[in-house]
């Protein structure tokens, strides 16, 4: 057997993290945009911190 260290705080915060709520602030041009595109805004702002962050 080879012991293996496992971050699980890491883990944890990952995958079992409920959504919470976030107001945030954005220009009006973009929010008209992205409605009419049908832009899920909460979708695309997880996707983005998760790409700045590489988690």
């Amino acid at each position: 057997m080879i012991p293996i260290e496992v971050d699980l705080s890491f883990y944890r915060k990952k995958f079992e993290s409920k959504p919470i709520k976030k107001t945030l602030t954005i220009p009006k041009y973009l929010n008209d945009l992205g409605n009419e595109a049908g832009i899920n805004f909460s979708a695309t702002l997880t996707e983005a911190l998760k790409e700045k962050l590489e988690v």
